[in-house]
């Protein structure tokens, strides 16, 4: 058997009891590793440095204030006569002067005269004081100007105490404001004029989400509501005032209208229009042509074709309004004329500028497109303006050919006139391109 099982076997069932201090060691050993390690649960070293730290910068900072302290509860100097004035002084000098009075009243009578003489104190008479020796007048009188230096230097003290703090934190500044009006039509511009007095600077709340920190802004209401104003100014010494105002904004109406017939022929046609305007009351119609009319919805005829201007103004019961123009309104009328920009010509020949639907299709043939059109000349010029082709019927085009021959391909100038069937006249120019196959 080996030593290791010979130990074993001997040894496994022995008990060993600890000594009763191994315990109190061992928890020893661990308290001081727990309070040397950092733990945020438990009172450790680092907690202790934190007091210690927090304790001695206390100190510091308090250390100041108590020395202000101490030196705003010492006595009070009063310097009237080189010397220090304060209670146990004042005791001192009254029975001073009582022990004067007593040792005066043994004076001879003469000594009275000279009292008399030294001390001449304008006063009523009920307040004269009784005969006293020279020393004891001088003594006293000493007394009481220190008494009345001492009494006018408080009162001096404490009114100008109270003066620098009307000067100071309780100096107040007044705020106020006018406005170029105080309710209007959206959008309401005003002005704001700053009223306040002595400031140092100011801040304007508009009440919409706005401010400002000039002096006299102006400002612009663009919706319509109820917004309050209101103004701060800051003075000087750091004191500050306020001052309010509502202003009214009113609801802006809206114009809107519609004509019919879309194209219309003048003056065959007769004119509706359609107000959708909103928020109105009063409304006023201007056709253009000199007639207006104040109806919700009119009807008019004009006398010829013309180039109208057309306009509706809607007022609102509060005063408010809103226009709308529609300028050349019948600009778009079903009399019109118009031309392409190019064209394919054959080489099979002239075909005398006659054109069709079909010809169209192929675009054989340079001829505009046209309603309304009574009288019509068109014109076309080379680049070298030597005229190439000239027709007063509107149902013939020109099919690229001059003179029995085929043009060279290029670009070459047109120019129309004539009349509609209103009477309107037209003139127009402009250039089309010639392709050959």
């Amino acid at each position: 058997m080996s030593v290791r099982e010979l130990f074993r076997q001997k040894l496994g069932n022995a008990e060993i009891a600890p000594d009763p201090s191994l315990g109190l060691k061992l928890m020893r050993i661990q308290a001081r590793r727990e309070f040397i390690r950092f733990n945020p649960g438990r009172f450790n070293i680092y907690y202790l440095g934190g007091i210690l730290v927090a304790g001695i910068t206390a100190g510091i900072i308090l250390s100041p204030v108590s020395k202000k302290q101490d030196q705003l509860t010492s006595p009070i100097e009063y310097a009237s006569t080189g010397n220090t004035a304060s209670p146990e002084n004042k005791q001192v000098s009254v029975e001073q002067t009582g022990i004067q009075k007593s040792n005066s009243i043994s004076q001879s009578n003469s000594e009275s005269t000279k009292e008399k003489s030294a001390l001449s104190v304008k006063g009523p008479l009920e307040n004269k004081p009784p005969k006293r020796s020279e020393s004891e007048a001088k003594k006293n009188f000493e007394f009481t100007s220190i008494n009345d230096t001492i009494t006018k230097k408080v009162l001096l003290n404490a009114q100008s105490a109270e003066m620098n703090k009307l000067a100071g934190g309780f100096k107040s500044v007044n705020a106020s404001f006018e406005t170029s009006a105080s309710e209007g039509c959206a959008p309401l511009k005003l002005h704001f004029n700053n009223k306040s007095g002595s400031l140092d600077s100011c801040r304007w709340i508009f009440g919409d989400g706005g401010y400002s920190n000039e002096k006299n802004p102006d400002w612009i209401f663009d919706v319509e509501g109820e917004y309050k104003v209101v103004l701060t100014v800051f003075g000087p010494d750091g004191s500050q005032a306020t001052s309010a105002a509502v202003i009214t904004v009113f609801p802006k109406p809206l114009a809107r209208f519609e004509i019919a017939p879309e194209k219309p022929v003048l003056p065959k046609d007769e004119i509706r229009f359609f107000n959708y305007s909103t928020n109105g009351v009063h409304f006023n119609w201007d056709f253009g042509d000199g007639n207006k009319s104040e109806l919700f919805e009119p009807k008019h005829r004009y006398d010829k074709f013309s180039s109208y201007n057309l306009k509706l103004k809607v007022t609102s019961d509060l005063g408010c309004s809103d226009s709308m123009i529609v300028m050349n309104a019948f600009s778009g009328s079903e009399y019109f004329i118009d031309f392409p920009n190019a064209f394919l010509a054959s080489n099979q020949g002239p075909t005398g500028g006659f054109y069709s639907a079909k010809s169209d299709e192929s675009s054989q043939v340079f001829h505009p497109v046209f309603s309304g059109v009574t009288d019509y000349q068109l014109k076309i010029f080379s680049k070298l303006g030597i005229a190439v082709f000239e027709t007063s019927d509107i149902n013939i085009g020109w099919d690229g050919y001059f003179k029995g021959q085929l043009c060279d391909p290029g670009v070459y100038i047109w120019k129309v006139r004539g009349n509609f069937r209103s009477g309107e006249p037209f003139i127009k120019m402009g250039n089309v391109t010639l392709i050959r196959n």
